[in-house]
């Protein structure tokens, strides 16, 4: 699917870039016991989630204008709310931190550079041990007021409970203007570690024209870093 939303984008780019891309009713359910089409998973809210951030973010990034989510209030375990008080699920709070970073309605330039995720041979098997492969996402995407966003996270399947997270190393084809930047987790709408409250911050190393940073936080969630260029 995505390899067909890319040559999408780039048939519309040649010959009329006015026309528009909406992709509607897409969603996935909170609950394994929905008799739908994607029924036999061990879906949770938790995997909900993961996977609205990361089809929402690749959207942006692949140039969507318009994307439905299937749906707010809940049917057949499909809601970001549930029950006669709409009581919120995850994926309810994961888009509202979404919004915060790319409000509706505003502007993004997706910049088209090389970016390289590197991950060591153990950070690998641990990858493959939780979500079924290396599968690396990685898109730049710089907001209306000039802030510049890396948005990063592992495809594959999404795990629920997980402990000792991969990292995986970042190299940009730029000079970064900090030592050190903040790494915002969407499902959690925070940069600091929810079992210490401590801001969590990464390493950037610039040589030659280009950025390395290093040891990421790469799983099935995706993250977001804010940077600034030289």
């Amino acid at each position: 699917a995505l390899n067909e939303m890319q040559a999408l984008r780039a048939l519309l780019d040649r010959y009329n870039p006015k026309v528009q891309i909406i992709q509607g009713e897409s969603g996935t359910q909170s609950d394994s016991r929905s008799a739908c089409a994607l029924r036999g998973g061990a879906w949770t809210p938790l995997k909900q989630a993961k996977y609205l951030l990361r089809s929402m973010l690749q959207n942006l990034a692949l140039g969507v204008d318009r994307y439905y989510w299937y749906r707010a209030v809940d049917s057949a375990f499909f809601g970001l709310t549930c029950g006669p008080g709409y009581l919120p699920r995850p994926g309810y709070f994961a888009l509202r931190h979404l919004n915060a970073k790319f409000p509706p309605g505003s502007e993004f330039e997706v910049l088209d550079h090389e970016i390289a995720v590197i991950a060591d041979t153990e950070n690998r098997r641990r990858l493959e041990v939780l979500y079924g492969s290396f599968d690396p996402h990685a898109y730049l995407f710089r907001r209306q007021d000039g802030a510049l966003f890396l948005a990063l996270w592992n495809g594959g399947r999404a795990a629920d409970r997980q402990t000792e997270l991969p990292v995986a190393d970042v190299e940009l084809p730029f000079e970064l203007a900090s030592e050190n930047t903040g790494v915002y987790d969407l499902l959690l709408g925070s940069d600091r570690a929810w079992f210490t409250s401590e801001p969590v911050r990464v390493r950037i190393r610039n040589r030659n024209g280009r950025s390395r940073i290093e040891g990421v936080k790469f799983c099935d969630t995706p993250v977001l870093l804010e940077l600034k260029t030289r």
